[in-house]
């Protein structure tokens, strides 16, 4: 019970950045933006992390080291939830209302994709690279914070109420 435990303060952890990053980003100020995908960006990281202690009751590492990757976490992740989590990534995606894509896609003259892996990508990075606003690399596209979310936190509960 203690390592589930764990897993529950990790996920609460998640949770609590996961309405920061909504509120600052409701806030209307269009320089609170980065921040707050920054803030949801670590919200994922945690949730991923919860759910990774739930599988396999320890703490993410590579090569021993504590680590930001949640892309790397995803392919540690039982394959269950790994298509689990994917499935339902591409579901909301599929059932989603694009008008904010499609005019982000105008403003920055490029397609975004809709694609899991690469959205995985672009989140798992941002903590690390997008969180100077001052560097070159904050200027990429991060959307789907909620899809993301929503589909991990569907997997963790449905392993919690399997317990």
């Amino acid at each position: 019970m203690v390592k589930q435990n764990k897993s529950i303060d990790i996920y609460n952890n998640a949770q609590t950045y996961s309405k920061i990053a909504k509120y600052v980003n409701q806030s209307g100020d269009r320089s609170f933006l980065i921040p707050s995908q920054v803030i949801a960006a670590l919200s994922l990281e945690l949730h991923f992390k919860s759910l990774f202690y739930l599988e396999t009751e320890s703490d993410f590492k590579i090569n021993g080291r504590y680590s930001h990757d949640f892309y790397f976490l995803f392919k540690e992740l039982s394959d269950e939830s790994k298509k689990e989590i994917k499935c339902d990534f591409e579901t909301a995606i599929k059932n989603r209302n694009m008008n904010d894509v499609k005019l982000m896609e105008k403003q920055i003259h490029t397609k975004i994709s809709l694609g899991f892996f690469d959205n995985l990508k672009i989140w798992s990075t941002i903590f690390t690279e997008v969180r100077y606003l001052y560097e070159e690399k904050a200027k990429q596209s991060m959307m789907f914070f909620p899809e993301f979310e929503q589909a991990i936190v569907a997997r963790i509960n449905k392993i919690i109420n399997t317990k």
